[in-house]
């Protein structure tokens, strides 16, 4: 949004062909600007009021040719719905597919979301603000959500927030200085809930007894399990990234992974993303120790099966990446 302070008025003109007969006229840096009113009167009161906001120092849009403080007053009648939509159109070309998948669900209440979206300017009252981030802790069913979840969902409407400020419907980020704590929420793991190391010998044995693809995902859902990997990071994994000794503790070199976001969320039409390690830059990398139950179990998987043209260790029948539904169904 350009700013400037040069700005000029011309005497009110009278069209006597247009309905709207008389017109306010000033320039903007240069750039004509001009309003039509039905009578003189109206037209005159107009332009005092421009001419008003210039004296008083005010700097006027150069594309709308507005003062600063209509421009601001009219950007807060903006709805909540509306700048949202901004924000993901701006994200949007340096986005994943698999959040353009996730960022689409949410915009899938859109005519309930038109009708009942705040103004931008009702969120400078801090009432206001606060019971909207009192609703970010709670999920649809009523029930408290995880931190984990709050904490991201609160960092989102921060971004947005920080558009609304790049583009002039607030003057700064009301969440600035506001007094709000995201209630506690009880993120404890259930030790019920987690196998212990016998268990997991046991499933992953069961796995490997399964007809079909159940040896081959045998080492798949091991690292998993000894190596703390997240599925697209099993996915991705070539040899090269692995160092599998004979004996003793091993080492995994980790450099990303692959994600199926799907061919109508992807720029080039592909159903499957290569994106680099989790909340990491681009081509960092983490090592990972592995203990020998695992070196004994990938070098066994290479010995059994070989590695795909590219050097990844697991691949389906026709060679491809693994399907997140094809490894769920074999442990399921």
């Amino acid at each position: 949004m350009a700013m400037s302070y040069k700005v000029r008025f011309w005497d009110i003109r009278e069209r006597s062909d247009r309905r709207k007969g008389f017109e306010v006229r000033w320039t903007v840096n240069g750039r004509e600007k001009s309003e039509s009113f039905l009578t003189k009167g109206l037209a005159e009161s107009r332009r005092a009021k421009l001419m008003t906001a210039a004296r008083d120092g005010e700097p006027f849009d150069t594309r709308t040719g507005l003062p600063a403080s209509e421009l601001r007053a009219l950007k807060q009648r903006t709805t909540w719905y509306v700048l949202a939509r901004e924000y993901i159109e701006q994200r949007w070309d340096r986005t994943p597919g698999n959040t353009r998948r996730t960022l689409a669900d949410g915009q899938t209440a859109l005519d309930w979301l038109q009708r009942h979206s705040l103004p931008v300017g009702e969120l400078d009252d801090p009432d206001v603000l606060r019971r909207g981030l009192d609703a970010l802790c709670r999920k649809v069913d009523g029930t408290a959500a995880a931190a984990k979840t709050v904490k991201r969902k609160k960092a989102a409407v921060n971004e947005v927030f920080g558009v609304a400020v790049e583009r002039g419907y607030l003057a700064q980020n009301p969440l600035n200085g506001l007094r709000w704590t995201a209630p506690e929420v009880a993120d404890e793991v259930d030790p019920d809930c987690v196998p212990n190391p016998a268990q997991v010998a046991r499933s992953l044995s069961a796995v490997r007894a399964l007809p079909g693809r159940g040896p081959h995902l045998y080492a798949f859902f091991g690292c998993m399990h000894y190596a703390a990997m997240r599925p697209a990071e099993v996915i991705h994994l070539q040899k090269s990234q692995c160092r599998l000794p004979v004996s003793g503790w091993g080492l995994l070199n980790l450099k990303g992974g692959v994600v199926t976001a799907g061919k109508e969320w992807t720029d080039d039409g592909a159903v499957h993303e290569i994106h680099s390690l989790k909340r990491r830059a681009a081509k960092a990398t983490r090592s990972v120790p592995i203990p020998p139950v695992l070196v004994r179990m990938l070098r066994e998987h290479i010995r059994s099966f070989g590695v795909a043209p590219d050097g990844r260790l697991f691949r389906n029948a026709a060679g491809n990446y693994i399907d997140a539904s094809a490894y769920g169904i074999t442990w399921g």
